[in-house]
Parts: C-alpha cells; sequence; structure tokens
C-alpha cells in the first residue's frame, strides 16, 4: 500500500499504544505491535496542525515505511512549543521481543511549554534538546529497564523554581536543612543549563550537568534510575556575589 494523504487536524493518539502507564507504574500492557508484520505500506501525511494529549504543532509532515514488520517513521513538526522539532520512531517486531528506538530534536523550544503536558513544570527556558534511545521489551517498562542511548540539553534564560540556591546559601547561618524544604515561590534563575546523559539498562549516567547566572555556577554528575525513578546525583554550587 502506498499513499499521501492531507489532513487540517490530526490527533496522534489513536495511534500510541495504551502502555498501562500509572503514575507509580511505566505500564505493563503489552505493546501489541506483532501488528506491524501484518502490513507492508509507505505513508506520507501532510497535516495543518498535529496534537497529542496538550502539545500542538503546526505544519508538519509524517513520513512512514512498513515492511516485513519493521517501522520507520520521521515526523518534522513546526510550531511546537515556540520551535521546531523532529521525532523519528523505529520498531522491529520481527524479533520477539521487539526493538524500538526513539530520535528526537528540537531547537528553540519553550521548555515549559513542551514539558508541562507531561507534568514537569520545575524548569523554564528556550533551548535544544536532543536524544537518541533504543530499547527491546514486550511492554514500555520492560523497554525503560532496557533503554540504552544518549541524550542532550542546552537551555538559556531560564529558572529552577522551588529553590533559590543564592539565597540560601547567603543565609547559611541560619538551619540550611530548614531552607530546602520552606522556599515556596522561589526559584535559581540561570543563564544557562546544560546536561548530557549516557543512558544504559535504564539508567541515565550525567556527566557535565552545568548552570551558570550573575551570582552563581552550580556542576554536577550522577545516576537517574529512569525505571525506578530514582536520582544520585551530586551537585557543588558556588556563590559567585553575596
Amino acid at each position: 500500500f502506498d499513499g499521501l494523504l492531507s489532513a487540517t487536524d490530526l490527533d496522534l493518539a489513536p495511534f500510541v499504544p495504551a502502555t498501562g502507564i500509572s503514575a507509580d507504574d511505566w505500564g505493563r500492557n503489552p505493546l501489541g505491535l506483532g501488528a506491524l508484520r501484518e502490513l507492508d505500506a509507505t505513508i506520507a501525511i501532510k497535516a495543518d496542525s498535529l496534537r497529542y494529549a496538550e502539545l500542538t504543532a503546526g505544519p508538519s509532515q509524517i513520513n512512514m515505511t512498513l515492511a516485513e514488520g519493521q517501522l520507520d517513521s520521521q515526523i518534522n513538526m513546526s510550531g511546537l512549543a515556540g520551535g521546531a522539532a523532529t521525532l523519528q520512531v523505529t520498531a522491529d517486531a520481527a524479533t520477539s521481543p521487539p526493538v524500538l528506538g526513539l530520535g528526537f530534536k528540537a531547537e528553540a523550544v519553550d521548555l515549559q511549554s513542551l514539558l508541562a503536558p507531561f507534568g514537569i513544570s520545575w524548569i523554564s527556558g528556550r533551548g535544544n534538546l536532543v536524544a537518541l534511545v533504543s530499547g527491546q521489551g514486550a511492554t514500555q517498562q520492560e523497554l525503560i529497564g532496557a533503554l540504552k542511548g544518549e541524550a542532550e540539553a542546552s537551555i538559556a534564560d531560564g529558572a529552577l523554581t522551588g529553590l533559590d540556591i543564592a539565597s540560601l546559601f547567603a543565609a547559611a547561618s541560619q538551619r540550611i536543612v530548614e531552607g530546602w524544604a520552606g522556599q515556596q515561590g522561589a526559584a535559581t534563575g540561570f543563564a544557562t543549563l546544560t546536561a548530557r546523559a549516557t543512558i544504559a539498562d535504564g539508567i541515565a549516567t550525567m556527566s557535565n550537568l552545568a548552570l551558570s547566572n550573575p551570582t552563581l555556577t552550580l556542576t554536577g554528575g550522577g545516576d537517574v534510575d529512569l525505571l525506578r525513578r530514582s536520582l544520585d546525583l551530586r551537585v557543588d554550587p558556588r556563590v559567585l556575589a553575596a
């Protein structure tokens, strides 16, 4: 089957498998990718707007090839969170368990608009994101536990909400632990924030986390266990001015 389709508004949600994900579980529903073995097709879709959950993009194009259980697709999106992005999705359903790959590249996107629909509201700014990951498994939980790849972020003119690190250290004569817990409405603004991670077996190892603003620099690194949603990070904040 070969086709060229067009749409005014395209919602991607019906095409995403129901994983069974919940607040404390990545999802144990079988992804049902075996259906990919039933069809060979080359399809191009042009849409004036593209939607998924609360995310929207402007004019977009989807190019998809499916042959012998292997999917290769690319979505080019303009106007996503004020920037542009490309999403690549590959799947090999000819193997058991199946293998999935994801590549994402976003340029000049607003982090708050991009991440808020996924429940991430503690960071703002505008920047670039790159991720290239893959995993093998019959469920989303298995995929996350086997995830490998790399991810990188470079963000400018933003803030980390919930904590004003510079003010916290300026009040170091007080009980500092209480300061970490009680800074409602506080934020640590930054001129630049960069981070890079290498992912293996579902654990992201960060080696060059760096934040800078006129009064503070912060460097750090450590591990993020994606499957268990736990952190083991060490950061080194240095106040440059009182």
